[in-house]
C-alpha cells in the first residue's frame, strides 16, 4: 500500500519534520502524477500493479508508494481506471470502470 508524505507542523522540529518537509518539496508540484503500471507491455495477460517509486498528488498531498502494489477491484474486459482511495494516510489502488470528472480545484 502507498503512504501519504505528512504536512510538517508549521515550524519543523525534529529530524523527520525536515525529512518529511524535504521529500514534499523533491516530490511534488500541482497535479503530480508519476504512475507507472508494471507488466505493461502488448500481449503481456499479467495483472498490472502500482510500480515501486510511484508517486501522485491526491488533494495537495503526495501518495507515495515504496513498493510494489497491486491493484484490487474487478479486471472485467472494458475500460478500465485506477481509482486511489486514501484511509488515515494509506492510499490504495483499486480498478473501476466508473469514468473519472475532472476537479479544477483539486487537480485532477
Amino acid at each position: 500500500m502507498g503512504n501519504i508524505i505528512p504536512n510538517p507542523p508549521s515550524i519543523p522540529g525534529p529530524e523527520t519534520d525536515w525529512e518529511d518537509l524535504v521529500d514534499r518539496d523533491t516530490a511534488s508540484y500541482y497535479g503530480l502524477n508519476e504512475i507507472v503500471l508494471t507488466q505493461w507491455t502488448e500481449g503481456n495477460t499479467t495483472i498490472p500493479a502500482i510500480a515501486e517509486g510511484s508517486q501522485i498528488d491526491i488533494e495537495g498531498s503526495i501518495g507515495r508508494f515504496t513498493t510494489e502494489e497491486a491493484i484490487s477491484g474487478s479486471t472485467a474486459d472494458g475500460t478500465l481506471y485506477v481509482k486511489f482511495v486514501v484511509v488515515t494516510g494509506v492510499v490504495t489502488p483499486e480498478f473501476t470502470t466508473e469514468e473519472p470528472t475532472w476537479h479544477s480545484t483539486k487537480g485532477g
